[in-house]
């Protein structure tokens, strides 16, 4: 082969391998039991906690410490999104010199996306699905800073450190911190907890 032909080739090839080595991580999709996902398939509607769920914004920090974490018609869908009609959050009290109008939050319609993250875990974004607002919480309290109805709004991550392992039950971690993404009344907050997830049929799950 002449000289030009050959560098050109190995040229082709170097930036192949370029375009492969700086794309983006991407999922393939849900597996269930062996299987790319189809449509959708539902999550079971209560998952045990592992962590309190802890809510800090505005001064204040909310910690839900029930037993179960609820949600209303939960799934995960082709290829690697998820949905639910809304999230509940229970026993949930907050810091001095606020109190809550009552114990439980509960979310607007949500959507997620996950995506591979190293070699093991998946990230997911989760976001209202219309609009920007989480869910509304009533603040209480003469001193309370932030008293009155507050808006909980913007992107929250959750992540499933080995996602990309096919089980029964995935455990998930709220891991967002307070870069802006995620806020209460006007002001960055941070979330943390976790729960386990399993499907409603119970077969092993996983992105990949």
């Amino acid at each position: 082969m002449p000289r030009v032909r050959i560098t050109v080739a190995a040229c082709l090839g170097v930036l192949a391998l370029s375009a492969l080595a700086s794309a983006p991580a991407s999922a393939a999709g849900w597996m269930v039991n062996g299987t790319a996902l189809s449509g959708s398939q539902a999550l079971a509607t209560t998952a045990p906690v592992d962590e309190s769920s802890v809510i800090k914004g505005a001064g204040v920090t909310i910690t839900c410490s029930g037993k179960t974490f609820n949600g209303a018609t939960p799934q995960i869908e082709s290829t690697n999104k998820g949905s639910a009609a809304d999230f509940e959050f229970t026993e949930c009290k907050a810091s001095s010199p606020c109190t809550l109008e009552g114990k439980t939050i509960k979310t607007e319609a949500v959507t997620l996306e996950a995506t591979l993250e190293g070699t093991e875990a998946v990230l997911a974004k989760l976001k209202p699905k219309t609009g920007t607002l989480f869910a509304t919480i009533g603040f209480e309290g003469a001193e309370c800073a932030i008293e009155g109805c507050q808006p909980v709004s913007g992107t929250a991550k959750v992540l499933a450190p080995t996602g990309q392992k096919e089980r029964t039950w995935q455990r998930i971690e709220e891991i967002q911190t307070a870069n802006g993404e995620f806020k209460v009344g006007s002001g960055s907050a941070e979330l943390s907890g976790s729960a386990l997830l399993k499907l409603a049929n119970g077969e092993p799950w996983s992105l990949l």
